[in-house]
């Protein structure tokens, strides 16, 4: 399904893929590097469920 994700965005024109994980999913995380995201930082989003979380960037160049 990532594969598929990363074709469609280099068709678009787009040079890199962003996403989010909330910290502590860790299984998310592996996966996410495996195919090739890297650690981009952290930052803290707010849910209008759960309010303010910590997240984990991650980047990939297509």
């Amino acid at each position: 399904m990532l594969q598929k994700l990363f074709e469609f965005a280099k068709n678009k024109g787009y040079a890199v893929m962003h996403l989010d994980v909330m910290t502590g999913n860790v299984p998310a995380e592996r996966a996410y590097v495996k195919s090739g995201f890297r650690f981009a930082g952290e930052v803290v989003l707010h849910y209008e469920d759960i309010g303010d979380t910590s997240a984990h960037m991650y980047e990939r160049k297509l």
